[in-house]
């Protein structure tokens, strides 16, 4: 097996960057998150596995014009890894300990961000309201997600027959329910 040379702390947040691209690429993220919240603290530690799954990610050629773009966005940031969606590019890293994806289009437009929350960090005005409206559901994963349009978190709850995804506007008030997931 090879081994890396990292930083320990950066080390600890590949598994969350892969499981969070994992939920994008599957359309599935409740039971990757849930996977994810049981299995971090596993994954976290030093295990070569975690190697073995970036070095087998197909490696692909990323337009000059959206690295220029990534590069003026976020300037001091370097990429994990990219992904292609479509006709789109996907950057995983980590911010302030934070999961984020920045994605862009091939002409190197932003296309939007997303940082997956901890929730230590929920807005106290979604708590509340999931609590409110649905009381037998729990929070399973908020994502601050922020476009050229503006800023919004994006709520999944989940219970044992369904899972939901609800829009809230960036102070946190319920805008609408966004689709049923599977």
């Amino acid at each position: 097996m090879r081994k890396h040379k990292v930083n320990k702390r950066l080390y600890e947040y590949y598994p969350a960057v892969l499981l969070f691209v994992a939920c994008r690429i599957m359309k599935r993220p409740c039971i990757i998150v849930l996977f994810l919240i049981v299995s971090l603290p596993l994954l976290a530690q030093e295990r070569p596995e975690v190697w073995e799954v970036i070095d087998s990610l197909p490696r692909i050629q990323v337009p000059k014009s959206v690295i220029l773009a990534f590069k003026i966005k976020y300037p001091s940031i370097n990429p994990l890894f990219w992904f292609q969606l479509n006709d789109d590019y996907e950057a995983q890293f980590v911010i302030n300990e934070h999961s984020v994806s920045a994605e862009f289009s091939k002409a190197g437009k932003w296309i939007n961000t997303e940082t997956v929350l901890p929730e230590e960090e929920f807005n106290d005005r979604i708590i509340s309201y999931v609590r409110s409206y649905y009381p037998k559901y729990e929070l399973d994963m908020v994502i601050l997600e922020e476009s050229p349009v503006g800023k919004f978190f994006d709520v999944t709850i989940i219970n044992e027959d369904l899972d939901l995804e609800l829009i809230f506007d960036e102070n946190g008030f319920f805008l609408r329910k966004a689709e049923t997931l599977e």
